[in-house]
């Protein structure tokens, strides 16, 4: 696959878009968190320029700056890059990478259906909780009662708290 000036796919399509939910946030604040998440990739171009070597921490803290601030695209960006640097993904990975599409429950399960379940990590309940609280953040009871029934299927899980409010 041909790579970006980042790292990241370059062929890779924009799969997600962002719903704007009534209520949610202001354009205004959509583009500060969207600068934000940008100034956080800059600090990875410094590092690069200065030959330090990436970390899955590195990539981690990137991941969840795009989740606070719902950025997919950026999100997806940051884990091309971190497949082109042969980092290993964690558990923390794919809840921030999920925790990235806000709202866009749709989003959330492709991610959780292409990414973390042919991983070799082994089911998480925060990653469970990342899922329901898109559903949560969506209204999508029926979501949320499907991915909770999913959860419930995994043996030696167990809904937490967290789990149980986003119901």
């Amino acid at each position: 696959a041909a790579i970006d000036a980042h790292g990241g796919d370059a062929h890779r399509p924009r799969l997600f878009h962002q719903q704007r939910q009534a209520g949610g946030e202001s354009q205004l604040g959509k583009a500060a968190g969207r600068i934000h998440a940008q100034r956080a990739f800059g600090v990875l171009d410094q590092m690069r320029s200065k030959r330090v070597a990436p970390t899955l921490e590195t990539f981690n803290a990137l991941l969840r700056v795009c989740a606070e601030h719902a950025e997919p695209n950026l999100a997806l960006q940051a884990y091309d890059m971190m497949e082109y640097h042969h980092i290993q993904p964690d558990t923390a990975t794919f809840v921030s990478l999920i925790k990235s599409c806000g709202s866009d429950v749709a989003a959330a399960r492709r991610l959780y259906t292409e990414f973390f379940r042919p991983s070799a990590l082994p089911p998480s309940a925060a990653v469970f909780e990342a899922l329901l609280q898109a559903c949560a953040a969506a209204g999508d009871l029926e979501s949320a009662q499907e991915t909770l029934a999913e959860l419930q299927e995994v043996p030696g899980l167990q809904p937490t708290a967290v789990c149980l409010d986003a119901v």
